[in-house]
């Protein structure tokens, strides 16, 4: 598999040991996919993949160890094991069940409208503001976009710490 280093797919796996299936990225090699999830966000990446690459769970370490040293992108041979270019070989979990992916990605959905954001600015953003949420609104396409801080419980305490905090950031122009 081949993967540019800036794609850091294992940022978002899940880190509490209850959710085996989502601790480690997977590799759909049927799809040429490489999966990620946490229960509350997902990253599907496609990948070129090697022949003989096989669909299964890759550990959070190989893309850590893949990226030290490397010029470009990274590669790593997953079949029964992962193979780094360092020759560093790295067992893969069989006993995991691969996440359910394709029956959560939405199919046809209908677009109202496209805003495209500085991920960066929006976190400094939120960050300033105290908070892990937020709530976008959106009046128009070429509008500023207002800030909030969210307050949420189901995945994860959000509790921010001034609620009448408000902020503002631009959309990116296409």
């Amino acid at each position: 598999m081949k993967l540019h280093p800036n794609i850091k797919i294992e940022s978002i796996v899940w880190k509490d040991k209850t959710r085996a299936a989502c601790q480690n990225p997977w590799i759909d090699a049927e799809n040429g996919r490489l999966v990620a999830t946490n229960g509350a966000v997902m990253a599907v990446i496609p990948v070129e993949l090697d022949e003989s690459d096989e669909s299964g769970h890759v550990p959070c370490d190989a893309f850590k160890q893949a990226r030290k040293g490397a010029k470009g992108e990274i590669s790593m041979l997953c079949n029964g094991n992962v193979t780094l270019p360092s020759g560093a070989i790295l067992p893969r979990d069989k006993s995991e069940t691969p996440p359910n992916w394709q029956a959560v990605m939405p199919q046809d959905h209908q677009v109202n409208m496209k805003i495209s954001l500085n991920a960066a600015m929006l976190a400094q953003l939120a960050e300033a503001m105290g908070t892990e949420g937020v709530t976008l609104e959106i009046e128009s396409a070429d509008s500023v976009i207002v800030v909030k801080p969210a307050y949420a419980g189901r995945m994860g305490e959000i509790r921010p710490v001034c609620r009448e905090a408000v902020g503002i950031i631009m959309p990116l122009r296409q």
